[in-house]
């Protein structure tokens, strides 16, 4: 515990200093995208803009073809 003269002491030291920014290396871990199999793809496309939608966000691309495995919306 430091003493009030030893603390108006250090906060003078530390004055000026920026406030403590984490750099890019030391940023909070985030998802890049995540993958989830569907059954119905345009149940899973309809899903895909309502809900990110009411939060701002819009889809950017599909990759949807009727009869395929390998469909996509993002």
């Amino acid at each position: 515990m430091q003493h009030a003269i030893d603390a108006g002491a250090h906060a003078d030291q530390h004055r000026c200093r920026h406030a403590d920014v984490p750099s890019p290396s030391k940023a909070a871990p985030m998802l890049h995208h995540v993958s989830l199999g569907v059954r119905t793809i345009e149940i899973s496309a309809a899903f895909c803009d309502a809900a990110p939608g009411a939060l701002g966000y819009v889809r950017v691309w599909s990759d949807l073809e009727s009869g395929t495995l390998d469909q996509a919306v993002g």
